[in-house]
């Protein structure tokens, strides 16, 4: 099993994805306010086995990812540029 949370950061809300990658599963989606990251993150690490955490490096990346330098396993950061665009096609 590898579980990963995925973080759209944000300056006032980042989504967040809790997925199982080899069984292309997707357990939570959410949006929550960006200052409550680490306390969201820290309460789904203590339940469950996270491998990584892959943050796009958009708005607000920065700042996220270090808040959440506590993580001591893999964190990503993604190229979101035209995701939305790709997604929409």
């Amino acid at each position: 099993m590898t579980r990963i949370i995925s973080i759209d950061p944000g300056k006032n809300k980042c989504g967040i994805v809790v997925a199982e990658t080899s069984e292309k599963k997707v357990f939570k989606a959410t949006i929550i306010k960006s200052e409550l990251i680490q306390e969201y993150v820290r309460n789904i690490i203590n339940f469950q086995e996270i491998s990584k955490i892959i943050i796009g490096n958009g708005t607000n990346c920065r700042e996220i990812r270090e808040k959440l330098d506590f993580f001591k396993k893999e964190i990503i950061t993604f190229d979101e540029k035209n995701t939305t665009y790709r997604a929409k096609s």
